[in-house]
């Protein structure tokens, strides 16, 4: 299942829910608003009987249709509207719950006329009780029914609400979907023209020397040495170019194949400094790793290892000679990587992951292709990690990696 399909489900499911439980709410409270009527009904009956003391005298003020009953503290009936002769009412459960808890309802069918009745005692002062009870006809029973159309028109309401919010999303998705296939072919072509202009300087300068080895076959030894070593020089270039455009395609069109596993940072990042131990030398530069021996991570040894190549190779071009390199870890799980040279402005420092992109004070160098600290950001990106570049104090660059 996509994540367009699966985010369109997980919204419908929890619409649905919401609605099931609004549906069993409005259920229950009508119900209970229902009674709540008939009580109260029934509770007027009850304090009329309570304030007079002969109670048949009210009974042509009383529907006709309602039986009242009194009965003693211990279940005794002393007067009946229909019955004078009536058996104990102690076992009956509107009387046992009254003589409980003052009040008791119950939905039955009487003993003496076996019709449904739904019937409502109250304890009184003294300790006796008064009982009213109307037989459970057709009209009382539609009262207390829930009312299905009520419902059939909300739920049509809420699925119609769902349809409609299926929709918005299926378009919204389906608009988001192609804006970024647009920005993705706009940045494609971007890049395209950036690469072809970064290989247009390392393919001319391998040909012009080529021409002048092939066309001067005379040339001083001195001179020829020279330009075959500026020759291989520029095919370093262009084989470094190459190889961060091959690394960067892959992590925007297959991140999937970068799988992950148990690293130890600090081996990496030593085998990385061994590696380019002759560079750093000759830049008369020290790299102090001060990660801790035993600082594990989750990570694409790819991916690891082009993060802190990519930091270390920024550092060894354009930092400048005789500067310290120290790569730490920080009290929260970070590493912090950060060098004493020459750094970059405040205005350049927004600009540093950007592809193709080189401080305008090392501009002129032109040394690397462009790509390098792209890569460091999109591949701890795809970790799931961030990467801030920041100004040490005194002075050079620095980058803070939150592993969390």
């Amino acid at each position: 299942m996509t994540l367009k399909n699966k985010t369109i489900v997980g919204i419908c499911v929890v619409f649905a829910i919401f609605i099931v439980a609004s549906l069993l709410l409005y259920k229950g409270s009508e119900q209970s608003r229902k009674k709540a009527i008939i009580l109260s009904r029934m509770e007027g009956y009850v304090e009329m009987v309570e304030r007079i003391d002969h109670p048949d005298s009210l009974l042509p003020f009383l529907p006709a249709d309602l039986r009242l009953t009194l009965i003693d503290s211990v279940g005794n009936v002393i007067f009946d509207s229909y019955d004078v002769n009536l058996s104990s009412h102690a076992d009956r459960p509107e009387i046992r719950e009254a003589l409980e808890k003052g009040k008791g309802l119950s939905l039955r069918k009487s003993e003496t006329s076996d019709l449904p009745y739904i019937y409502y005692a109250r304890k009184t002062e003294g300790g006796g009780i008064i009982r009213v009870a109307q037989v459970f006809e057709a009209d009382l029973q539609h009262f207390l029914q829930t009312d299905w159309p009520l419902l059939a028109g909300i739920i049509a309401i809420a699925l119609a609400a769902l349809l409609s919010i299926y929709i918005l999303i299926d378009k919204h998705q389906s608009l988001e979907k192609a804006l970024q296939e647009d920005e993705k072919r706009r940045l494609k072509h971007e890049m395209t023209g950036n690469i072809s202009h970064e290989l247009k300087t390392p393919v001319a300068g391998l040909q012009g020397y080529l021409e002048i080895l092939v066309n001067h076959p005379d040339c001083p030894q001195d001179k020829r040495k020279l330009y075959t070593e500026r020759a291989y020089m520029q095919s370093l270039r262009l084989s470094d170019l190459i190889r961060d455009i091959s690394l960067v395609t892959k992590m925007e069109e297959a991140p999937s194949q970068f799988s992950c596993r148990k690293l130890y940072l600090k081996a990496v990042v030593d085998e990385i400094i061994d590696e380019m131990s002759d560079r750093l030398t000759e830049h008369k530069m020290s790299c102090l790793n001060n990660i801790p021996e035993g600082c594990e991570i989750e990570a694409n040894s790819q991916l690891l290892y082009a993060i802190f190549r990519n930091l270390l190779e920024n550092s060894v071009k354009y930092a400048g000679d005789g500067v310290e390199v120290r790569i730490e870890g920080t009290p929260d799980g970070g590493i912090v990587f950060r060098d004493s040279g020459r750094g970059v402005s405040s205005e350049d420092l927004e600009h540093i992951f950007e592809r193709f992109w080189r401080s305008s004070t090392v501009r002129s160098e032109s040394q690397g292709s462009g790509l390098g600290l792209s890569i460091v950001k999109n591949a701890v990106l795809l970790h799931g990690w961030s990467i801030t570049a920041f100004v040490p104090q005194p002075q050079g660059l620095g980058f803070l990696i939150k592993l969390r």
